[in-house]
């Protein structure tokens, strides 16, 4: 008797636990094909090498590939002993409503903006925001970065979906002095005249005009 309940009660285990093998597999598969929600804040051009006095354009840009985003914001710091701004620019962005203009500090070094898009919002790689025209201001390193931002998603609910946040860096360098041609070239320079007795060209001298030295 004990035998038979033993053997129905190994038969119940069996076909409870037969599935669970294929539901974790099943389980697994959905996890790898449903693609991350994540979207990116970056910086084009994101390095570089620039001249004082030269003018550095940056755009910012949104991705977002797998989900709709209709939000952005985000803080840029940068150097203001290496660069200032010059302008900003909204020519081809994404955003047609600001809930905060681009504006920027100079003193303090920041650019600020704050976007929003309308349904469906925007799903894709690299959706321009705003161009920031820097002037280069002296030598050195100037690293820009985000400090902070956010991307939010068109869902209803405003979950920032925001996984990684660009940085750019940029080599400055002082303008090049200027060479003539014969010291580009290597060609000694023209010998210059001189007169110990008619030392003015401009004057005219009554005595006759002793051998010139060569200097």
């Amino acid at each position: 008797m004990e035998e038979i309940i033993t053997r129905e009660a190994r038969h119940t285990i069996r076909e409870k636990t037969h599935g669970i093998p294929c539901i974790i597999v099943v389980g697994f598969l959905l996890l790898v094909a449903v693609p991350t929600e994540a979207a990116t804040l970056s910086f084009t051009p994101s390095s570089g090498k620039y001249t004082v006095g030269k003018i550095l354009s940056v755009s910012v840009f949104v991705s977002s590939a797998a989900q709709a985003m209709n939000a952005a914001s985000g803080v840029i710091s940068f150097p203001h002993d290496k660069l200032e701004v010059k302008s900003l620019s909204k020519t081809g962005s994404i955003f047609s409503l600001w809930v905060k203009e681009p504006s920027f500090s100079n003193s303090a070094g920041t650019v600020g903006f704050e976007g929003i898009l309308l349904n469906p919002g925007f799903t894709g790689q690299s959706g321009k925001i705003i161009t920031v025209n820097f002037r280069v201001r002296s030598a050195g390193v100037a690293k820009l970065v985000f400090t902070p931002g956010s991307v939010l998603a068109n869902d209803g609910k405003g979950t920032n979906i925001l996984e990684d946040l660009g940085q750019a860096l940029f080599v400055l360098g002082a303008v090049p002095q200027s060479t003539t041609p014969s010291e580009a070239s290597g060609v000694p320079s023209a010998p210059k005249v001189a007169s110990l007795t008619h030392p003015d060209p401009e004057k005219w001298y009554a005595h006759g005009l002793v051998v010139p030295n060569i200097l």
